[in-house]
């Protein structure tokens, strides 16, 4: 790491003119009126930058400094091993308000600022801070991971005077960055559903927005990428709660604009208060297949989440078999049939408590330590136990109240029970304690949280309630490194980067249904999630086995590979699942185990269904193309099929053992061929689905 002082000596490149219009000449004459030009500018040089700094890690170098309006900002992004500029700042206008209202100005008494840095555990961080009019102070925030291109910014607000002030635009970050080429396009994708969306940058901006519960009809989930001939620039928003952003391109300048609205967060800044905002997340990339240049993002995100160690788990949850129904007597018919499965977690989702608030088992469902008992048996017998909770809520009668409830009151009748005032109930200890009495008590190791957290009107405003929850979610996940989290929300409703890096599993969408239009549910939200979710986090549901026809194999082997894609769960009474289907559903499960060995690598490519094609689905790659699996479906396409697919990431140096799962036929083919031609597969008028594996002949290493 680098930072501007006293001692350090800036080194000034050659005016590109002059050695390009020389042809980088080593005549005397020519060096020495190099070096002298480089020397007159050197004093100017040196005077401009001594209050900027660096951030430098094994791949990237950051260059702080100060724009001509006096705001801390990123000069400046380059490539370490060649030196090439990732972007350069092309100015920002508008001085302090492009960041705040127009009613906050730099304090005529602010100190000329400078940046300090520091380092974490995981990142090499910059702050420069200026304080404003109404005695605020605010901090930019530039962080660096220690390794790869990923970068992270945000910026603290604190009142530091004697008065309440208001504040009604938060930033995340502003910027113009210049380019080596023009930002073509710019891709996103809607909250709930899924569904991509793809437009032409020009002058004039894409706006994306989401409010605090998006919804099918309108919400981006918190997410895009800009594509260039330079490569690809991923974004990505650490915030629960509301947000906007900007995005325009002109030329070779990229723009963008992140933050709050005043709706968004209602922020009143107390006497001495600090606050945080959203975290805005970038992470550069060369121009390579989108594969590989997704699962060099997707790498370095996960290089950064906490909790266990990556894992894709097959789980049982009771949700969707018997909703707030759970007894002893069900959990008990599904822990006598569920070694076969091979299940890794059970959860016994909402039902089982007699209260919110108090967190004990039902009286009317479970004898005293039966619940105890039931999830310490799934734990003795090799499998995660889990539990649903609410922890912001509370019933009428909960003595104590373990904090203030909400103001106005908000009454969840679902629960029936009261929202907590999540800012001033102090809740993170709340959270993390309930957690602790959750394991202590019941012996789990998996907890999913759930339930609405954020209302349109409350007692600390929407962003004081955002900053709270994700506050709360980071203690339990520092205190519980063991313990796999899973992020409900009413169904895909929080999926942002701060949940994602800090939680196992995400439910991407609520769904009751079963059969084929739950399939096909599953199979178009993992296509379009998996543009930026983990195939390790995206979690989608088979539900209901035993109402189908038990005798359709197509229609069973279709509904498992649909959640295959990403993590796949159960809910199902598996008691009445006959000897038949139980079969074709342990064999996919064996199947969906093999795929896993492939998916945790996150390079694959996505064949999502554009238009109405016949078939859709994925390829996913291991070891850096070592090995591979296709998983086909048919969509739109009626009777027989052949359809074809390209294996572009295979090593074309490898031979290969092609395999079709459902026909049993193998072949023998060249990595070269399959590079060039891909695969053929075929589909008579009743195959519903298709799943190859293609492995090394000759076995070995995976990892080149």
């Amino acid at each position: 790491m680098r930072t501007g002082n006293a001692c350090e000596i800036n080194v000034l490149p050659f005016p590109r003119f002059l050695v390009s219009h020389f042809g980088g000449s080593k005549s005397p004459l020519i060096l020495f009126l190099l070096i002298l030009f480089a020397f007159c500018l050197a004093p100017a040089q040196a005077k401009a930058d001594s209050r900027s700094t660096a951030l430098a890690n094994d791949a990237v170098q950051l260059n702080l400094g100060f724009s001509s309006a006096g705001i801390p900002t990123v000069l400046s992004a380059q490539k370490l091993k060649t030196g090439d500029l990732i972007f350069s700042d092309a100015g920002e206008p508008g001085g302090i308000s492009a960041w705040f209202q127009h009613s906050l100005s730099v304090s005529s008494q602010s100190a000329q600022p400078a940046w300090t840095t520091s380092a974490n555990d995981d990142f090499i961080v910059a702050q420069a801070s200026l304080s404003l009019t109404k005695a605020l102070v605010a901090t930019w925030v530039v962080e660096l991971a220690k390794h790869g291109s990923l970068f992270r910014l945000h910026v603290t607000l604190s009142n530091t005077g004697r008065n309440k002030q208001s504040v009604t635009l938060y930033p995340a970050w502003n910027a113009s960055w210049a380019l080596s080429g023009p930002p073509s396009t710019v891709e996103w994708w809607d909250a709930l559903t899924f569904a991509a969306h793809q437009q032409t940058l020009a002058p004039g901006n894409v706006n994306l927005s989401s409010q605090v519960y998006s919804s099918p009809s309108g919400g981006t989930n918190p997410f895009w990428v800009v594509q260039g001939p330079w490569g690809n620039m991923y974004f990505a928003l650490g915030w629960s709660g509301g947000w906007e952003a900007a995005v325009s391109g002109s030329g070779n300048v990229l723009g963008f604009s992140v933050g709050l609205t005043a709706q968004q967060d209602q922020l009143v800044l107390k006497p001495g208060e600090t606050v945080d905002g959203p975290i805005l997340e970038v992470t550069p990339t060369s121009h390579v297949s989108a594969a590989s240049s997704r699962r060099y993002w997707m790498s370095e995100r996960a290089a950064l989440a906490k909790g266990p160690h990556r894992s894709i788990p097959l789980t049982y949850n009771s949700w969707y078999a018997v909703k707030k129904n759970v007894d002893s007597g069900f959990l008990k018919t599904q822990l006598s049939s569920m070694d076969s499965y091979g299940f890794d977690a059970m959860v016994v989702d909402a039902g089982w408590y007699q209260a919110p608030g108090d967190w004990e088992s039902a009286e009317s469902k479970f004898d005293p330590g039966e619940l105890e008992d039931l999830l310490g048996s799934v734990k003795g017998a090799g499998h995660k136990a889990g539990l649903w909770s609410a922890p912001q809520y509370v019933s009428a009668n909960t003595r104590p109240i373990p904090g203030r409830l909400e103001a106005p009151s908000f009454y969840n009748l679902f629960l029936q029970a009261y929202l907590l005032d999540l800012w001033n109930s102090n809740y993170s200890d709340l959270v993390t304690s309930h957690v602790q009495q959750l394991r202590s008590q019941f012996s789990i190791d998996y907890w999913k949280y759930d339930q609405p957290i954020f209302m349109d009107q409350t007692r600390a405003g929407a962003m004081k309630d955002v900053i709270a929850f994700q506050d709360a979610l980071k203690a339990v996940r520092a205190a519980n490194p063991d313990l796999t989290i899973e992020n409900c929300m009413d169904g895909g409703q929080i999926i942002n980067e701060t949940t994602l890096l800090n939680t196992q599993l995400s439910w991407l969408e609520d769904g009751g249904s079963n059969g084929y239009p739950a399939a096909r549910t599953n199979i178009q939200t993992a296509l379009g999630a998996l543009e930026f979710i983990f195939p390790w986090s995206a979690y989608r549901f088979t539900n209901l086995f035993e109402q189908e026809d038990q005798n359709d194999d197509e229609l069973t082997k279709y509904y498992c590979r649909s959640a295959m894609m990403g993590v796949w769960g159960i809910s199902s009474n598996l008691g009445l699942i006959g000897d038949h289907q139980r079969g074709v559903i342990l064999n996919e499960v064996q199947n969906y185990r093999k795929l896993n060995e492939i998916k945790v690598n996150a390079l694959y490519e996505l064949r999502p269904p554009v238009k109405n094609p016949d078939t859709v689905g994925a390829t996913f790659y291991a070891g850096f193309g070592k090995k591979a699996a296709v998983l086909v479906f048919r969509w739109a396409g009626q009777g027989a099929l052949a359809e074809q697919f390209g294996l572009a990431e295979l090593d074309p140096t490898q031979s290969y053992q092609v395999t079709d799962v459902d026909t049993g036929v193998v072949t023998q083919m060249s990595g070269a061929d399959l590079v060039a031609k891909g695969i053929g597969i075929t589909f008579d008028a009743n195959r519903q689905s298709a799943l190859v594996f293609i492995d090394p002949v000759t076995g070995g290493d995976d990892k080149r």
